[in-house]
């Protein structure tokens, strides 16, 4: 069972272990070279990485981070996270 960040009593499902899932955007930095990720849902996450793999890994990182802090856990069992990727980039075709 998916819980969404955002709807109400999110938090206490949290805390009660249930699955949270986190919308995530995947931007491409073109002058950077760099992919970037942030949520409209879980305010401060906002990470790069030079790669997709390396972003992913970051994102689920970070999103461990904060939900620990907004959720206010000490100690309870570990809040699951599902980070939903999406890609706001848009393909470029070159004939």
């Amino acid at each position: 069972m998916l819980y969404r960040i955002g709807l109400p009593f999110w938090k206490l499902a949290a805390r009660r272990g249930v699955t949270i899932a986190v919308p995530v955007r995947v931007f491409f930095d073109g002058e950077a070279s760099v992919y970037f990720a942030t949520s409209p849902r879980l305010h401060g996450l906002a990470v790069e990485a030079l790669t997709l793999d390396g972003l992913r890994d970051e994102v689920r990182g970070a999103i461990d981070d904060l939900m620990d802090s907004e959720v206010g856990r000490t100690g309870g069992p570990h809040t699951k996270a599902a980070p939903r990727f999406s890609f706001r980039d848009r393909p470029v075709a070159i004939a």
